[in-house]
């Protein structure tokens, strides 16, 4: 009805008056396009005209008052030059009562609607829901024709026809089309088109139909870094408004300056603010607006207080208490407002009770300035103190809230169902009162007696919860009661006191003469058995004996068992008796009978027949010291079978001890323990058949002698030991010191505590002087605080080892830790080099995803004895664990677009992460979208319709293809050189599968751990999957990182044949020059990528890692996309193998890159968990010199080399990818007679892109001359062949040693360009490394 109005309104309003007048007198009007537009209205009254909005931004119009004369005084004037379809549209001359309209089209053959959109593209309007909207479908002139599309209607619209639930469509070309089709909330794409003769043009037109709102919600501020912030911290502040319909939010400043921030489109709208370097104006009120498409606005504001660097305070005020009495069965809220600097950890305790316990009861709400305690449907267990308590590393302050709910008693009788008769029987009155109550108990001997008073009883009272205690001896039935009154009022509970010769009227007995363990029973061959079970005739029928399930009768067992029954007035018994105790007689004997209302109830022991064994009495020493103040246990061990009769006895007395049942060996024996206060002589007796005692004598700790000439005997001898001891000591010491600075220098570890920092050269790298840097002493852990476990990895050097650690660490008892440790036979090499991987751990700091060092045991180091211990990371490296897990690999990439789509697969997943019994595999905690079915259009792509399986396949790799490759790496320890720690897993079982996101998860977080560490100027030298360890919580951590630079230097072990470097994840320039830098890393990052998305397949399958594969690498060749990379993946891996060291993305482009193909939540999830590490840093940083920051980065352009000047001359090739340094020739870029390798001058090659090569972006399977015969690579060049080279069992080749004649080498004059990502979100620290971003 509104658009109805509309129309009628703008077009066809009736002339009634003549107060207004145009000088054009028609409703509407045809221009030609280029044309000029004159015309005049006339008023009575003062008069203006009123043009398309769209037409005020354009400069070839002029509006302007003239001079009119009596009739019409009042003259305004339109002038329109060079008139084009941007002009259609109602003009309207608008007077104080009456308005003249008059619609003007432009005739553009080339533009034949109105909308300012290019033909093709889409336009987005909203609706509210019933409610109807209009499409800005008009053209520019009537001959026009327009018409409607939809896929929703099956095409075309005719305009007027009602179609299903009512929807209408109208038209008219000086309004457009408008609809009601506006009944549910959804997204309608509609296409209008537009023809005339020949020509037909056309625009899309996307309508959001949302729900109608009365107004819009106020949004939420949520200050992430706390509601204080220091100048020069970051401030981060979320605008969160939860609403479903379109919605745009802004920010405005205290200085009133308005900024966007970034908008996270959800269920919940987000608009985040952040402001990296707070400064003092910075202070005051911020204000988030939000508004929606249907003119409807709302706000909120937050102040926010910069504090001065250092500053810290807690304040805590109560908002509300609770000191008078409250009633059952209501709701209360102790509220606190909290104002703190820095943040503070918010907890709250309650005297007495755990209330975590009842998490359905206790509620607690925590907000920017306050916290509160929320208790339901109180009741007198509520009652008592409530403290909260705000901490932060400065200040700790509690308050402290006292709850009273008051009511009458309630009264619970806690009694044994039975009663041994005549015997003191102990019964509980439990009672629940606020006010104290008066507690009365009561007792009769019969239904019809009356109560009498029982006065002796023992109270006791913890949190309004008092019991009373009453102790009664009886002979028969009667019945007790329990009475308790306050002013609140009175409550009483009764039970029957039920009596029998049976204990808890339901017994098995007979087995005092055996051992028993829980519900085992162990028996001497020929040992008599007498077993008793019986029941009280108040509740249960007659028991029967039951032996492995068969009924008991007269005449079992070949007659050799009697059975016996006796009954009493209070129970019912059967008797089990054999003289002597066969083997056969092992097995379950059960006692059964039936309570009333025919329930089973039964008693069960499994006896075991044992052979006899002679008796025994064992004490571990015969004389103990104890201190008057403190008792000590005694300890005797009694064997013997039968089980003798086992005492301790003092002046023969016979103790009170505590009897446990231990086992050697399977046979039964008996400990008693006990505690001794007193000195004296004891004896532990044992008696079967005969008795045998043994006897220990406890003595005073501080016993004086009996003689003043002992006394000073005893003292002058004692003075004498201790002179000459100290003197051995002191001479001891003396020569253990020399012995020590000897091996110390001899094991090259002379500067291994205290350092030689004033020899640091800021021009080498530390890789090569890291045996300067200081030993840090906070480091070093006591070995008596470590316990070794299993075997976790082995090499030449040493082993890798489980073990646990006390005290390791701050918030644990006990800790799980790896320990990597050097045999006392390695060669000192090895050693040097553990030491300096220690040394770089020790002034590296900490981060997320590198192993992290925990501590050290390096007091024997000068005897080659050195311990790191480092975090423990359960699964081991993750090229085994991949290929491990491989056969249950779950494939996200989506074969229409070859990128990842983690909306695959996620049924299989969900369905395994809520499987009970999950495996032990602790994945992080996110949030995964619940995947969506795509079967229409949307904005951007229309014709397309995806529809993924609820039965996701996951891919089976066969182990068919070449297993001796991935065997050998996998499996053989010694494939790898000496210093690697070869670290596997140690878990059990099935894990869950592993998909594409923990791939990619995983190369995302490596490429932040190599980030970091060439951040703080480490170079890893042998990044690979073997490397990389994955821990709890889907976290992979970088190790063995700072080791292989030192190893490769070293010429005593290089002379020995065992230096081994990784052809295979080599650079060209590292294989050619013998250069390793950063850019060198990325290189090897791009073949562990490989090595993920080929689920862990040796990288450059079929080809020998020798003269060959360096040959197809300088001429262009790079291996193909693995079968599960995505197509971003797989740029990123060529990114990482460009020629040019200097054209290759450094790792903080990388680790945005692979962020960006992460959910944010994820991508953040990992980014927050480094946070503390950075905290760490920071506090170390203030407290020490960071060494690390004083040496040259690894950077390509220091043309760093790990090699010394001598030289092998001969490699050993392995077809894995490694060559050791075994015989005296190594290829060399040197001409040198008998030179191995013929490596081809660089610069005379075909000429490089700007990129590097010309072949490297060429895909692998690119044909040169001849085809190989390799499974993975059909079709690929094959360089000329070289001589025979000998291959062996590892995976590394041997490097020439002498460092590459830099000075007569032609530098390279060609501008490289640096391989930049395109901008993306900060979730990194952009402008900075992780280490500096600690410090911020």
């Amino acid at each position: 009805m509104f658009f109805k109005c509309v129309l009628y309104f703008c077009v066809f309003i009736p002339i009634v008056s003549t107060k207004v007048e145009l000088s054009i007198d028609k409703s509407e009007y045809v221009f030609e396009k280029g044309g000029n537009l004159d015309i005049n209205c006339y008023g009575t009254e003062p008069i203006f005209w009123d043009i398309p909005k769209n037409s005020d931004n354009y400069t070839n119009i002029n509006k302007k008052s003239l001079q009119g004369n009596k009739t019409h005084p009042y003259v305004a004037s339109l002038e329109i030059r060079n008139i084009s379809y941007l002009y259609v549209g109602s003009y309207m001359c608008v007077g104080q009562s009456e308005i003249k309209s008059i619609y003007f089209y432009v005739k553009d053959l080339e533009n034949l609607y109105t909308c300012a959109v290019d033909e093709g593209e889409a336009i987005l309007i909203y609706a509210k829901q019933n409610e109807d909207f209009i499409l800005p479908c008009k053209p520019t002139f009537p001959e026009v024709v327009v018409a409607l599309h939809s896929g929703d209607f099956n095409g075309y619209i005719e305009v007027g026809k009602v179609y299903e639930n009512n929807a209408l469509f109208n038209a008219h070309p000086q309004v457009g089309i408008w609809s009601n089709h506006t009944n549910k909330v959804t997204l309608i794409s509609l296409e209008c088109e537009f023809s005339y003769n020949n020509t037909m043009k056309m625009f899309m037109v996307d309508v959001y139909v949302e729900k109608s709102l009365d107004f819009l919600p106020t949004p939420q501020i949520m200050v992430l870094n706390f509601n204080h912030v220091e100048i020069g911290q970051k401030l981060v502040l979320d605008c969160e408004l939860e609403i479903q319909n379109h919605v745009n939010m802004f920010w405005i400043l205290p200085n009133t300056t308005a900024v966007k921030g970034t908008m996270i489109e959800n269920k919940t709208k987000i608009n985040q603010l952040i402001i990296n370097s707070t400064a003092k104006t910075d202070a005051g009120n911020y204000l988030c607006v939000a508004k929606d498409h249907q003119n409807h606005n709302s706000n909120k504001s937050v102040f926010i207080d910069l504090i001065r660097p250092g500053h810290h305070f807690i304040n805590l005020t109560k908002i509300s208490n609770y000191s008078s009495e409250i009633k059952p069965h209501t709701n209360i809220s102790l509220t606190v407002e909290i104002q703190a600097h820095p943040k503070p950890n918010i907890s709250w305790e309650k005297q007495y009770d755990n209330y975590k316990c009842k998490p359905k009861k206790y509620e607690i709400v925590n907000n920017i300035t306050h916290t509160t305690f929320m208790i339901k449907n109180t009741d007198m267990h509520d009652s008592g103190y409530y403290t909260v308590k705000a901490t932060n590393s400065e200040d700790d302050k509690s308050l402290e809230f006292y709850v009273n709910v008051t009511d009458k008693p309630m009264v619970q009788i806690i009694s044994d169902d039975f009663h041994l008769i005549n015997e003191n029987s102990t019964v509980i009155c439990m009672v629940v009162a606020n006010p104290p109550p008066n507690i009365e108990w009561f007792y009769k001997d019969c239904d019809s007696c009356d109560f009498k008073p029982i006065n002796k009883s023992i109270n006791t009272n913890r949190n309004n919860i008092y019991n009373s205690t009453v102790t009664i001896k009886r002979s028969k039935y009667g019945l007790l009661k329990c009475n308790a009154s306050n002013s609140k009022g009175t409550d009483y509970d009764e039970v029957g006191y039920f009596v029998s010769d049976v204990k808890n009227g339901f017994e098995f007995a007979g087995l005092d003469d055996f051992y028993v363990d829980n519900k085992n029973v162990y028996l001497a061959f020929d040992q008599k058995i007498s077993l008793m079970c019986g029941a009280s005739v108040k509740n249960y029928s007659k028991p029967e004996w039951y032996v492995n399930s068969t009924l008991v009768e007269k005449g079992f067992g070949n007659g050799t068992f009697e059975l016996k029954k006796a009954n009493t007035i209070y129970s019912s018994k059967i008797y089990l008796k054999k003289e002597k105790a066969e083997y056969t007689d092992s097995g379950n004997y059960e006692c059964k009978v039936k309570k009333y209302g025919n329930q089973i109830k039964y008693i069960d022991y499994a006896l075991s027949v044992m052979n006899k064994s002679p008796l025994k009495v064992v004490l571990n020493q015969t004389t103990v010291k104890i201190n008057g103040t403190h008792p000590i246990t005694l300890t005797c061990d009694v064997f013997g079978l039968p089980k003798p009769k086992a005492v301790w006895l003092k002046g023969g007395q016979e103790l009170k001890s505590t009897e446990n049942i231990l086992f050697s060996n399977g046979v039964p024996y008996t400990r008693l323990n006990l505690r001794v206060f007193k000195e004296g002589t004891y004896k532990c007796s044992g008696t079967l058949n005969d008795t045998i005692s043994e006897e220990i004598y406890v003595e005073p700790e501080n016993k004086i002698a009996s003689s003043w000439n002992k006394v000073l005997f005893i003292c002058l001898g004692v003075l004498l030991a201790i002179l000459v001891v100290v003197l051995a000591i002191a001479l001891k010491i003396f020569k253990l010191k020399q012995k020590l600075e000897y091996e110390m220098k001899q094991a090259g570890l002379d500067n291994f505590k205290c350092g030689a920092i004033e020899n640091l050269n800021p021009n080498l790298g530390i890789d090569e002087q890291a045996d300067l840097l200081p030993y840090d002493d906070k480091f070093e852990f006591p070995l008596e605080n470590l316990k070794m476990g299993k075997q976790l990895g082995s090499g030449a050097f040493g082993v890798v080892m489980k073990a646990v650690a006390r005290h390791i660490m701050d918030h644990e008892d006990m800790s799980v830790v790896a320990v990597k440790m050097v045999k006392k036979n390695a060669d000192p090499a090895l050693i040097k080099a553990l030491a300096s991987e220690l040394k770089i751990m020790v002034h590296l700091g900490k981060h997320l995803n590198v192993l992290n060092l925990l501590g050290a045991c390096t007091k024997n180091v000068a005897k080659r004895e050195l311990m790191v211990i480092v975090e423990f990371c359960r699964y081991g490296n993750l090229h085994n664990y991949i290929q491990r897990h491989r056969d249950n690999f779950i494939n996200q990439i989506d074969p229409n677009t070859q990128s990842a789509d983690f909306r695959i697969g996620l049924e299989v997943l969900e369905r395994v992460y809520s499987a009970p019994n999950s495996p032990a595999v602790k994945y992080a905690e996110l949030s995964f979208q619940n995947p969506r079915r795509y079967t229409g259009s949307s904005q951007g792509s229309r014709n397309y319709s995806v529809n993924y399986s609820a039965r996701t396949q996951m891919s089976s790799l066969s182990n068919n293809s070449e297993p001796s490759e991935e065997f050998f790496l996998s499996n053989n320890s010694s494939i790898q050189p000496d210093w690697r720690s070869n670290y596997k897993g140690d878990y059990k079982g099935n894990v869950k599968p592993i998909c594409t996101k923990d791939l990619i998860c995983w190369a995302f977080q490596v490429s932040r751990g190599m980030e970091y560490l060439a951040s703080r100027k480490v170079l890893h030298g042998d990044l690979a999957a073997r490397n990389i360890l994955l821990s709890e919580n889907n976290i992979v951590k970088i190790c063995d990182f700072g080791l292989a630079k030192s190893m490769y230097n070293n010429d005593n072990y290089q002379k020995k044949g065992e230096a081994l470097l990784p052809i295979r994840w080599m650079a060209i320039e590292s294989i050619r020059d013998r250069i390793f830098s950063t850019q060198s890393d990325v290189w090897s990052f791009g073949v562990v990528l490989w090595e993920f998305f080929s689920l862990s397949r040796s990288p450059y399958p079929g080809i020998l890692p020798d003269k060959t594969l360096y040959d197809k690498l300088a001429s262009g060749y790079r291996m193909e996309k693995p079968e599960f990379a995505p197509k971003e993946i797989h740029n990123m891996m060529m990114d990482c193998w460009l020629e040019k060291p200097q054209n290759r993305p450094s790792f903080e482009n990388l680790t945005k890159g692979l962020g960006d193909l992460l959910e944010d939540k994820v991508r953040r999830h990992y980014i927050d968990l480094n946070d503390p590490y950075l905290k760490m840093n920071t506090e170390t940083l203030d407290t020490r010199s960071d060494y690390l920051a004083m040496v040259s980065p690894p950077d390509f352009g220091v043309l760093s080399s790990p090699l010394s000047d001598d030289c092998p001359n001969s490699p050993d090739l392995d077809s894995l990818g490694y060559l050791s340094m075994r015989s005296a020739d190594i290829f060399s870029p040197r001409i040198k007679d008998g030179q191995i390798f013929d490596f081809a001058d660089p610069q005379s090659r075909s000429t490089l892109n700007e990129k590097g090569s010309q072949f490297e972006m060429e895909p692998m399977m690119s044909p040169r001359d001849e085809v190989s015969d390799s499974f993975s690579n059909p079709s690929y060049h094959l360089p000329p062949k070289v001589g025979e080279i000998a291959r062996t069992a590892d995976n590394y080749v041997n490097m020439p040693q002498n460092k590459h004649d830099m000075k007569n080498e032609k530098k390279d004059t060609d501008k490289d360009v640096a391989v930049e990502y395109k901008e993306m979100p900060n979730y990194v620290n952009d402008s900075s490394r992780d280490w500096e971003g600690g410090r911020a």
